[in-house]
């Protein structure tokens, strides 16, 4: 994955599940989610059922994307990770890494 960046068309706060099921669209074939403990919520100040984590999958490829805090600043906010191939050993990866998510919405790419 890539250095991430600041997503400045996102709220500035956990996405809900029906905002993160919002995203499945024309490119978007499914929407998987990371289901992090308390711990790790709150880091970021968010409620068990908020959305912090998320891959988009589309027909080529996977973007991840993270509410986090900033060790620079701080402040939590949404940061993209960029798009990984679904080809070659980076998408076996990626594949690997989202045995851990769940579907929220979509239909995956294999399933």
């Amino acid at each position: 994955m890539n250095e991430p960046k600041p997503v400045a068309d996102w709220p500035d706060r956990p996405l809900t599940e029906a905002e993160a099921a919002d995203l499945l669209g024309e490119e978007v074939r499914a929407v998987h989610l990371m289901d992090h403990d308390g711990a790790v919520r709150k880091g970021v100040d968010a409620d068990d059922d908020d959305v912090i984590e998320l891959v988009l999958e589309t027909e080529e490829a996977y973007r991840m994307y993270s509410y986090a805090a900033s060790p620079d600043e701080g402040d939590a906010s949404w940061q993209d990770y960029g798009r990984e191939s679904k080809s070659g050993e980076a998408g076996e990866t990626m594949r690997r890494t989202l045995e851990s998510y769940r579907v929220l919405a979509g239909d995956p790419e294999g399933e």
